[in-house]
């Protein structure tokens, strides 16, 4: 979900998933013109994942903010890819979230992030 918004100490992975977003945006209207039946783009928007890649990122709620399970994460792709599904983003209250960032105005959203502790979850990162 950082390809939707960022906190302190990962911009630069936010950035490049930002990309990617973007990237698969732009290539699902390619092949809408093109007029490619039957490909579809499927871009999937995980939060922290319990693959060991976040090891250490510790959240203020982790009863909201938990890692998601690869295996549900795996279950939804397939889900989407095969009904050409675009976004996928999990935990699927998340999409709330997301909304949140697109309107809400910065200094609030600066509010947000301090009052769920998103800027210090890093803090315990181990790499």
């Amino acid at each position: 979900v950082l390809a939707f918004g960022s906190v302190a100490g990962v911009g630069d992975y936010a950035a490049s998933k930002a990309a990617a977003l973007s990237f698969a945006e732009s290539l699902h209207f390619e092949l809408l013109v093109s007029s490619s039946a039957g490909v579809k783009v499927t871009c999937v928007c995980p939060y922290l994942m319990d693959t060991g890649m976040f090891a250490g990122v510790r959240t203020r709620l982790p009863f909201l903010f938990g890692p998601v399970k690869s295996s549900v994460v795996a279950d939804h792709t397939i889900s989407a890819v095969s009904c050409g599904k675009f976004l996928v983003i999990l935990p699927r209250w998340f999409h709330f979230l997301v909304f949140l960032s697109r309107i809400l105005p910065l200094k609030a959203l600066d509010e947000l992030s301090i009052l769920l502790g998103a800027s210090e979850a890093m803090n315990t990162f181990k790499n």
